[in-house]
């Protein structure tokens, strides 16, 4: 009797992730019928993630799923988290030392994605949020914009984090 139960005890191990619960993603943009499509496209070849186009929800059957589709998406120019987790605190996303922040006078963002002028704006609206921002030149469907004044890169890509945007800064 002892030795079938421990069977079932090691066969239902096996069986245990597949009744966890799903993981919802969020946090990337989507304001249009593009945004939509390429997140679609994106998660297309991720395993074990749905796209609900109507609710606007994504979901993955495990964290290793959920983490394999928010690469796809950010390496496709979105920001996105497990639900829960959300983005790293201030205190984690920034250097410690003061010296170890460095403030640019430039730079040059690329991958962002970029599909419309609502895009555009909301690119636009978020690099304007960044302190020492003096200028920033998006413009819709770019696949590149410069940014300038006296800011530092990390500013930067946690304000097109927050606004659900991904990209290289350089």
């Amino acid at each position: 009797m002892k030795k079938l139960i421990l069977s079932h005890l090691f066969l239902l191990s096996f069986a245990l992730p597949a009744w966890a619960a799903p993981v919802v993603i969020e946090g990337p943009h989507n304001c249009c019928g593009s945004c939509k499509n390429a997140i679609t496209k994106l998660l297309a070849n991720v395993r074990d993630v749905s796209v609900d186009e109507k609710k606007g929800t994504i979901t993955a059957k495990g964290k290793s799923d959920a983490r394999k589709a928010i690469e796809a998406l950010m390496d496709g120019g979105f920001y996105a988290t497990m639900a829960g987790e959300g983005s790293k605190s201030e205190s984690e996303s920034k250097p410690t030392s003061t010296s170890a922040v460095k403030k640019v006078k430039s730079a040059t963002v690329t991958g962002v994605h970029n599909c419309c002028l609502k895009c555009r704006n909301l690119i636009s609206d978020a690099v304007k949020t960044v302190p020492g921002v003096t200028e920033a030149t998006v413009e819709p469907e770019a696949k590149t914009f410069k940014v300038a004044g006296e800011f530092t890169k990390e500013d930067l890509i946690a304000a097109l984090n927050k606004a659900g945007f991904n990209g290289k800064v350089k």
